[in-house]
């Protein structure tokens, strides 16, 4: 598990964080809407400042569903599951959810994803 020391925000950071917020709070919502609680599949990248994930939609009605960016500087915890067919990487954020995303080497991934969030971390300290 990865623990993430908080750190004091300016006034314009804090405006824009409270933006993304609710913006990804709005859209884990419609996406919670549109997919229940049922597992999804799609694609998960990493990059230098989110890590994203691209749902590949199974019906022919929307060819464009919304992607989901998760800024790693709100990352709070990352953990791993790794049982006989679920094996998944558990990424909570300081707003209070928490995703799962299922993989094939979670441990790698989440490793992954602990040393960029890092790097932020560190870029904005």
């Amino acid at each position: 598990m990865d623990s993430v020391a908080s750190h004091v925000l300016t006034d314009a950071e804090s405006a824009e964080d409270s933006a993304f917020n609710q913006s990804l709070e709005w859209t884990l919502r419609r996406f919670q809407d549109r997919f229940a609680s049922s597992w999804v599949t799609g694609r998960v990248t990493l990059t230098s400042e989110a890590l994203q994930f691209y749902p590949r939609e199974t019906t022919e009605e929307v060819t464009s569903p919304t992607p989901i960016a998760l800024r790693l500087n709100e990352v709070i915890d990352i953990s791993t599951e790794s049982r006989l067919f679920h094996k998944a990487v558990r990424v909570m954020l300081a707003s209070g959810q928490t995703l799962t995303f299922r993989c094939r080497a979670p441990e790698v991934f989440a490793e992954q994803i602990r040393t960029v969030a890092g790097a932020v971390r560190a870029m904005s300290a």
